[in-house]
């Protein structure tokens, strides 16, 4: 009896999550299998096989296997490397210096930068903190700029999701907001907005006039 294939990027789709990775680009070829590109919670980015995620076989870049192993955090006079804080130094590293990083071309490829004062991970954690919870990592305010401690902050990926590069920005009455933000205002979705204007409305009518509901509330077509 013919079995399905798992080992396919029509099984998995961008978003969904596999234990602490979460799938970035599911259109990947690695060693001539199906994979995918995922970022791990701790902020770290690999090339994973389908079949691995699929199978539970791959959970994490590896800081879970070192969550099980060690006491995971900092002490109060020492900085531990098996920290979330240092996955994600390092990560950030790689993106922007290492060449065969997955996410190179994205970061240093075209020009992102690291503060040479947080090439030493005791820098930057001097400088960032502790992160708030287990879902941010760091963000840069100006994507278009580097690592820097003036340019970074702890987010979580909502925050990061409002600040991408190809984000679309509305002006209305003076208030400069993403497309997301406006949609939450009005307490409905992004393309209830973005039909409007396919429409003819004028993008100030489209994120200021308030959605129409049914009872169960659903959105009406504006």
């Amino acid at each position: 009896m013919a079995t399905s294939n798992i080992n396919t990027p029509q099984k998995i789709s961008i978003g969904q999550r596999f234990g602490r990775w979460e799938v970035l680009d599911n259109t990947v070829k690695h060693n001539k299998h199906f994979a995918a590109l995922c970022r791990c919670e701790c902020g770290a980015e690999g090339i994973v096989r389908i079949a691995k995620l699929l199978l539970g076989k791959s959970q994490s870049c590896g800081c879970l296997r070192n969550d099980n192993l060690t006491t995971h955090g900092h002490t109060a006079n020492a900085i531990r490397v098996d920290s979330h804080e240092y996955w994600i130094w390092n990560s950030m590293v790689q993106r922007c210096t290492n060449p065969k990083n997955a996410g190179y071309m994205n970061y240093g490829g075209r020009g992102i930068g690291l503060d040479p004062r947080w090439s030493v991970f005791e820098n930057f954690f001097a400088d960032m903190g502790r992160r708030p919870t287990i879902w941010h990592s760091v963000e840069r305010i100006k994507n278009e700029e580097g690592y820097n401690q003036d340019n970074c902050r702890w987010a979580t990926r909502k925050d990061q999701n409002r600040n991408k590069r190809n984000n679309r920005f509305i002006t209305a009455g003076g208030v400069t907001k993403c497309l997301m933000e406006w949609a939450e205002d009005l307490g409905g979705s992004h393309a209830t907005i973005i039909m409007r204007i396919k429409n003819g409305w004028t993008e100030e009518e489209a994120v200021t006039t308030p959605i129409r509901k049914f009872k169960k509330n659903r959105e009406l077509s504006p």
